[in-house]
């Protein structure tokens, strides 16, 4: 915390709130987590921006905003259904003393995360269905072991995304560790089959299957999504 304030004081007098986030902040701290640090400012050039450093022996993450940029990527966490700036926020420790606006903010966006995503669109449900089958149809029949390990990779996060958005009701979904997290907290024995089913092609496209299944069968013939012009 004393790192992270003086990093703040150092580089960025000008901020009007800056927060400490992240795992470093939680149980799931370890020797190697990052200083996550949201820096927002009433105006400025140059923003939003994310940086990283070194500081103090720490590895930092910077996220610096002003509330134009700030709104943006809260939209698209919203609109994709992974809520990274939203934990941050919710979860993040004041460096610079109280502010209403922050505070203001953290509540709003607790109150988002509690409320869970939307519902994926008639759009984004048709290509959820058609990933699916494509992957497994590609995994069923690849033949050369590289191409086959990379297929069952993607198909495997495909699943576990597939799990989360199709719950009822939605359940947020993850990157990288958040989306391990997040199959967890939905449903922790789906996850366990998930972990087993990794490196065994046939238990992912029996569960490419099921998720298939649930959600009105293969998309595939005559699927058709308009492109968009430069």
């Amino acid at each position: 915390m004393a790192a992270a304030r003086r990093l703040v004081e150092d580089r960025f007098p000008d901020a009007r709130w800056a927060m400490l986030t992240g795992s470093v902040l939680t149980s799931a701290r370890t020797p190697g987590s990052d200083l996550d640090i949201l820096v927002f400012f009433g105006e400025g050039d140059g923003l939003p921006f994310r940086e990283w450093q070194r500081w103090d022996g720490f590895n930092v993450d910077l996220f610096a905003y002003d509330q134009a940029g700030l709104d943006h990527y809260l939209e698209l966490d919203l609109r994709d259904g992974r809520p990274a700036l939203h934990r941050m926020l919710s979860g993040g420790h004041l460096l610079t003393g109280p502010d209403e606006q922050a505070m203001r903010l953290q509540a709003h966006c607790a109150g988002v995360l509690a409320a869970g995503p939307r519902p994926l669109t008639a759009d984004q449900l048709n290509m959820l269905r058609y990933g699916l089958a494509d992957l497994s149809d590609d995994l069923a029949h690849a033949a050369e072991p590289v191409e086959a390990a990379a297929t069952a990779a993607t198909l495997w996060q495909v699943i576990a995304d597939a799990a989360c958005a199709t719950a009822r009701p939605p359940h947020w979904r993850g990157t990288g560790k958040w989306r391990a997290r997040e199959l967890l907290d939905l449903d922790p024995a789906y996850a366990s089959r998930w972990l087993a089913a990794r490196h065994d092609p046939q238990a992912l496209l029996a569960m490419a299957a099921e998720q298939i299944a649930a959600t009105g069968g293969p998309l595939v013939d005559r699927f058709r999504v308009g492109g968009e012009r430069g």
